[in-house]
Order: C-alpha cells, then structure tokens, then sequence
C-alpha cells in the first residue's frame, strides 16, 4: 500500500514516556484518524547500518547528499557518517510510497537535516518542532561543526516547509521575528490519558489536601534537570514550610536531596503517578525559559490539580483561570491553590494538515 501523505515521527515507539513521547503519540493519533501512516525515521546506528546493506540504492543516495551537506553545509565529518547511515531507512520509504506530502517532526540532530533533504528532493513537507532547537540551552551541536551551521540548517528547513507547526505561541513569535509564517498546534493528551485525567479530577473535587506539593520531570534535557536542582537547593534550606515530593525519568539523580521534607521517588510508573496525582495540594514548576511548551501544565490542568510557577516561564503567564500562578519560591506552603476554572481544549484535527 502507498499513502499520499506519510507522517516522521521523532519519538513514535519510544522506550521512554515523556513530554517528547507524548507530543509525538498525540500526532499519530490524530493523523491516524484520516489514514496518514507514521513512522519513525531514526533507526539505531546498528540496525540502520543494517538496513544500508541490505538497500544499497538508498544507502548510495544517501552518501551523495551526505558528502554534499559536509561540503557545503557545515556537517562534521562524524554528523556525516551518522546522517548517512540514518538517512538510508526514510529516503527507502520515500521511494517506496512517493508521497504528496510528509508532516515532519524535528528534533535536534538528523531530522534537522533531513529538511535539507525534503527540500533537495523538492518533497512538501509541514515542519513540526518540539521546540525551536538553536535556542534550547545546553544543546549539543548533533553533527554539525559549529553553532552557527546548526542554526542556519533549522532556520532554512523551517523557511523551505510549506508550513510550519509549532507547539505555542512562544515559538510562533520566535520564529516570526525570523520572517517564518507558522501555525500553533497545541498539545493535547492521547484519548487513554484523557480518561485518566478525567477521573482525577473527579476524584479531586471531594477532597482536602495536606500541605503536600508535587514536582514531576524527566531530567533528561538541561533546562528541566536544572530548575529540579534549583528548587532542591532551596527546598533543602527550607526544611520545614511543606513537604515536596519529587518524581520522573532521571530524577533519581537527585536522591542526595532526601529528608524529612523532600522525598525523591524518581521513575515511576503510571499508577503511583495517578496516586500522587490524586493526593498533592498543587504541581510545583520550575523550569528556565525555553522554547515549547511542557505538556503536563496541559494534563495537570484537566486533571483539576493546581500549579504554582516558580520561575519566569513565559508560556505560563496569564493563565490563572487555568488554575495556573506565578510565584516566589518562599511563597510555596503559604498561599491556598486554586482549583483550575478554564480547562485547556482539543485543538482541530484538520488544522495539523492546513498548508
């Protein structure tokens, strides 16, 4: 079978549930809807050196337009071996189905480059970042043999999409201010997490809470590892104001931190989450500014559960009603949260496929 429209999915099938992941099952299962067929283009090194022996005409494709970006487009020499080699699985299934259209997902790394691709090959394509990378701090170069390159790659695949979509309205005047038209298509949660949302709220509603406040994470990227640590630092020389409870991917780094009034659980899984969902007075959000948009200020908020932004993260202003505020860490344990008014709402369907 052949499909008009393909959809490269970044983190379709992923091993580790996070915001990333999530973002990625919510636009499978929305393009799913009207047949559009997903598939992740990233193999892993290994398989994808595999699969090159196996396609050679692909593979030699590949190091054509390889050899080129190293050339003239500021690849490293080892991002040109690892493009290469990944490249290989999507040009096969490009030729296998010729599509009109591919809805891309980005990422730091390959699928930048694989605009450049798209773009080489004059395929259509509708960009779709997880954030806008060149401004995400800490960000390593993936590939590229300096800053600059990697920024000039992302901002010409984004000029070159026949649209971009991106995550909030943050990143959309980003990228105005660069002189690219995009389209917000904001996160929403996949219809099984949507149910358990649901019944989170309704559990809440007759409840009462202790002065117990949340801080949920995957500390993977530098920004969200270094707004945990920040309020650890702060937490632990504040013993005794409220309890924290910290929870996610990765923080199990962080078990230094335990006490009396921080209990550091790191991973854990979607039953005790639901747990600490049900019984915490409000989410805790520390996070430095960045580009996208965390989605679980998306799954907390339909889950009727508060939350109180420490730092000064732009997408979460104004948005009381939310059930969102902005505050000072020494104001955490001594102002009641409010239970959200507004909750946030499914965006269209169709909007994901407007060029």
């Amino acid at each position: 079978m052949s499909y008009k429209t393909i959809h490269f999915s970044v983190f379709f099938n992923s091993s580790q549930r996070h915001g990333g992941t999530k973002r990625s099952e919510q636009l499978v299962e929305v393009l799913s809807e009207v047949d559009v067929k997903s598939f992740n283009p990233v193999l892993p090194l290994k398989d994808a050196f595999g699969f090159s022996l196996k396609n050679p005409l692909s593979f030699l494709e590949s190091a054509v337009f390889s050899l080129y970006f190293l050339l003239f487009k500021g690849l490293s020499f080892k991002g040109m071996l690892g493009f290469c080699l990944r490249a290989v699985f999507p040009i096969y299934i490009l030729k296998l189905h010729k599509p009109n259209l591919i809805i891309h997902e980005t990422a730091p790394g390959f699928t930048l480059v694989f605009m450049q691709y798209l773009k080489w090959k004059k395929i259509e394509y509708i960009a779709v970042p997880h954030n806008i990378e060149f401004l995400v701090s800490g960000q390593s170069l993936s590939g590229f043999r300096s800053l600059a390159t990697a920024f000039s790659c992302e901002v010409d695949g984004y000029s070159a999409a026949s649209n971009v979509k991106v995550i909030c309205n943050y990143d959309q005047s980003i990228l105005a201010c660069l002189g690219i038209r995009s389209e917000v298509f904001p996160y929403y949660p996949v219809k099984s997490d949507l149910e358990e949302f649901h019944k989170v709220r309704l559990k809440r509603a007759n409840l009462s809470f202790e002065n117990t406040y949340f801080m949920l994470g995957a500390v993977g990227n530098k920004p969200t590892f270094d707004g945990v640590k920040s309020l650890l630092d702060y937490k632990s020389t504040h013993e005794g104001e409220y309890c924290l409870i910290v929870a996610g991917y990765g923080t199990e780094a962080f078990k230094e931190y335990d006490s009396e009034s921080i209990k550091v659980l790191g991973s854990i899984d979607s039953q005790k989450l639901n747990e600490l969902m049900d019984s915490s007075k409000a989410l805790l959000i520390n996070q430095p500014q960045t580009t996208g948009f965390l989605t679980k200020i998306v799954e907390f908020n339909l889950s009727g559960i508060p939350m109180f932004i420490l730092s000064g993260y732009l997408q979460g202003r104004h948005l009381e009603e939310y059930g969102i505020h902005c505050l000072k860490a020494e104001e955490v344990g001594k102002l009641n949260p409010v239970f959200p008014k507004k909750f946030f709402n499914k965006p269209k369907n169709n909007d994901l496929l407007s060029l």
